[in-house]
């Protein structure tokens, strides 16, 4: 298998159907089931963007659920932090970022991020129109796949296949 940033859209495509709902399940069984979809999701960008080689499916399976373990780990230690930061609030309060000493962004990091911006934003306008409204209701409207295949009139997997197309073009579009 050659590297993740490197793997063509089919090769890809083929990782994420065969270990999609698996990795969906894991964030489900661990109390996540409202950010499955989108935690999945950010396993496979950060797959994308790894610097590690692996030589076959089960090593990117490995890879995958490695990430996916980090990335739970991450997200919880994010609401312990903010729960101990406001415990009088509760879990429903939200942590502006801004709050939290030193992670206001620099003049430079705010010029980056605008421009990262625009190119996602330009790089969506480009999307095939049922990949982009598919992208859309997703991310931007926070529907499910299920939700989505049911608005567009189209099967789960052809959602599923549309979102990680619009990821693939939206990572090349910022690398």
């Amino acid at each position: 298998m050659t590297d993740p940033r490197n793997l063509q859209q089919s090769e890809l495509s083929d990782i994420y159907v065969a270990h999609r709902e698996d990795l969906h399940t894991y964030f489900r069984r661990r109390g996540r089931p409202g950010d499955a979809d989108d935690l999945t999701q950010e396993v496979f960008l950060r797959f994308t963007g790894a610097r590690y080689t692996p030589r076959d499916d089960g090593e990117a399976r490995a890879l995958l659920f490695g990430i996916a373990r980090n990335l739970f780990n991450d997200e919880l230690r994010k609401l312990r932090r903010a729960r101990a930061a406001n415990p009088d609030r509760g879990e429903a309060h939200t942590v502006n970022v801004d709050e939290i000493e030193g992670t206001a962004p620099t003049p430079e990091r705010t010029v980056t991020g605008r421009q990262e911006l625009d190119a996602v934003l330009a790089a969506i306008e480009t999307l095939p129109p049922q990949c982009c409204k598919a992208f859309r209701m997703h991310r931007f409207q926070g529907l499910t796949h299920q939700e989505i295949a049911a608005e567009l009139g189209i099967t789960k997997s052809a959602v599923e296949k549309h979102i990680m197309l619009a990821v693939l073009r939206l990572l090349q579009a910022t690398a």
